[in-house]
């Protein structure tokens, strides 16, 4: 039996939990099963990371949805993509205060966990994701700090970002683990009755085929790329696909890196100052919500109709030639960052928010499909975050969320981590014998 587990992807733009409770096998059962589910704020996967000082004193701080639809006025302090600034090596002023906003926002998280019936004591393993970036760790041990000063338990547990991710993919919060505490790799990427999530077919069809022999390489290269609001990730695994049960996830040839190539540096601020320059649009007068609405609106190649003012954005054809030509040197970018991995990889699964611009797929797919990757996966992602019509909290599985695996999968891999179980004598006794189930 392992403790229940709660994993905070502390994104840029949105936040994202996930919840596995603890593993335990029941009688004689050949598999314990405990799978990770995602936590719904106000009812949405995506937590918006926005917090608004409103300079009310019977409410000083907005958070979460109600600050995401919150259109500000000159009294209130909106902080926006403050991860990013929280990461930075300068220490001034600035950073002092974006340590008390991450305070206050775990606060106001927490409250929300709570009520939704998650313990998060010292009962409690908590991690929190961070990018693999060569400076981080200096800044490790503030943000550990800002969870602890702020009623979360004194033992936070830390994971980088890609290497949560891969896992996210590649157990899609799937906890199952044997008799002899091993975790299996068939209900992880599917079944032979072809039940399985089908986004990892085609990890799974390669594991069969090399159980019958008709595939003559054993090991399977993989790269899963995150496309963040803040960084660029990337995880490089090495699949042996000769060993089919493991005492924890395979994750001894996992290599990460992360860079500072993020969707928001690099897309959301140049296309936001220079479209509402041309317009005249003061974009501190809008909320987090409609801005959101309009870049998701603008990078689909469609025009969006600002209330204020009654400007249209993206409708003219300079507009649309200044937001292709912002993504096109973003993509470019990433590619010069990520080409090296992904050629010497057999499977490239591109996961992230990133991904919800068609453009980016589409250069991604090309560029791919020039290196020779055999198989290209894009998991489905929403179009644009936000919560449906009921906004009460709840758990619930990914699949149900609203969302894509490649959206969530950095929550769900940060509590599958090291989720098995060390065998005893009575595990033991129950260890079915035969053939490969493959």
């Amino acid at each position: 039996m392992k403790t229940p587990t709660v994993s905070i992807d502390l994104g840029a733009s949105y936040t994202k939990v996930a919840y596995r409770r603890a593993l335990e096998r029941e009688g004689r059962q050949r598999f314990a099963s405990a799978n990770t589910h995602v936590a719904l704020i106000e009812g949405t996967a995506t937590i918006p990371s926005v917090m608004i000082q409103t300079g009310d004193r019977q409410r000083p701080w907005c958070a979460g949805l109600d600050a995401a639809r919150m259109t500000p006025n000159r009294k209130m302090k909106v902080f926006e993509n403050w991860k990013s600034a929280l990461y930075s090596s300068a220490f001034d002023a600035r950073k002092v205060e974006l340590v008390w906003v991450a305070g206050n926002f775990f606060k106001w998280l927490l409250e929300r966990l709570t009520n939704l019936g998650i313990n998060c004591d010292d009962s409690c393993r908590v991690r929190v994701t961070i990018p693999a970036l060569k400076r981080i760790e200096e800044h490790k041990e503030a943000l550990v700090q800002c969870l602890k000063l702020n009623g979360w338990p004194d033992t936070i547990e830390v994971v980088v970002e890609p290497r949560a991710n891969v896992i996210g993919v590649f157990s899609g919060g799937r906890n199952v683990v044997s008799a002899s505490g091993q975790i299996s790799y068939q209900p992880t990427f599917g079944n032979a009755d072809g039940t399985g999530p089908s986004e990892l077919r085609y990890v799974f069809e390669e594991i069969r085929r090399y159980a019958l022999r008709t595939r003559k390489k054993r090991h399977m290269q993989t790269s899963v790329v995150d496309f963040g609001s803040f960084t660029l990730d990337v995880a490089n695994q090495t699949l042996d696909l000769n060993v089919i049960d493991h005492k924890t996830f395979p994750l001894e040839d996992v290599s990460a890196d992360s860079w500072e190539v993020g969707v928001i540096e690099d897309i959301d601020g140049p296309c936001s100052a220079d479209l509402f320059a041309r317009h005249g649009v003061d974009g501190d007068t809008l909320s987090f919500e409609v801005k959101e609405s309009a870049k998701v609106t603008l990078y689909s190649g469609e025009p969006y109709a600002l209330q204020q003012g009654r400007v249209t954005l993206g409708e003219s054809d300079s507009d649309k030639a200044l937001v292709a030509s912002v993504i096109d040197k973003y993509c470019h970018k990433v590619w010069s960052k990520i080409h090296g991995h992904c050629h010497d990889s057999e499977i490239v699964i591109l996961t992230g928010g990133g991904t919800c611009i068609p453009r980016v797929r589409e250069y991604f797919d090309k560029k791919l499909k020039q290196a020779g990757v055999a198989n290209v996966v894009a998991f489905s992602v929403s179009r644009i975050s936000g919560a449906g019509t009921r906004r009460h909290d709840r758990l619930c599985e990914w699949q149900s969320s609203g969302e894509g695996l490649g959206r969530l999968a950095t929550g769900l891999g940060g509590a599958s981590i090291a989720y098995g179980f060390c065998p005893d004598e009575e595990c033991l006794r129950f260890v079915p014998r035969g053939r490969n189930p493959l």
